[in-house]
């Protein structure tokens, strides 16, 4: 390889190791937040006679807090085996490139299907469960 494009590549390499810590770090705190928010909304919640309606709003608001922290343990596993699936690749790579004499071919690890929809489950359920949550905050001071 060129001596030029060296620092290139350490700075994307760097940059690539930034973007993963990111990640990591915001998927790790909206996991901490959504659980504890789960947590207190169901230990505070009190069971009062209100109408089907309302309490439909809130057992929706909870069904979709618990299915976005879920989805959040899921896609927060998926993005720590990264490294792991990267490491394996690199490695069947050079073996491969060992083997049949030729340089090893760039590797290059993307998130798989299911994390990618881990994550989009998660990015759409947290927003839409405050929203119903605020909703029912509403409907319960004005109806109940």
């Amino acid at each position: 390889m060129d001596s030029k494009y060296l620092p290139i590549f350490r700075k994307l390499q760097e940059l690539t190791r930034d973007s993963y810590d990111k990640q990591l770090s915001f998927l790790q705190h909206t996991l901490l937040v959504s659980s504890s928010v789960l947590s207190i909304v169901i230990s505070l919640h009190t069971y009062h006679e209100a109408p089907l309606y309302i309490r439909a709003v809130f057992a929706t608001s909870v069904i979709l807090l618990t299915l976005g922290v879920l989805s959040g343990l899921a896609a927060l596993y998926m993005h720590t085996r990264i490294p792991e699936r990267g490491r394996q690749l690199y490695m069947s790579e050079h073996i491969r490139s060992m083997r049949e004499g030729t340089p090893p071919a760039p590797a290059a690890i993307r998130k798989t299907g299911l994390h990618k929809i881990c994550e989009v489950s998660l990015y759409i359920s947290l927003p839409l469960s405050v929203v119903l949550l605020a909703v029912y905050t509403v409907l319960s001071a004005f109806v109940g």
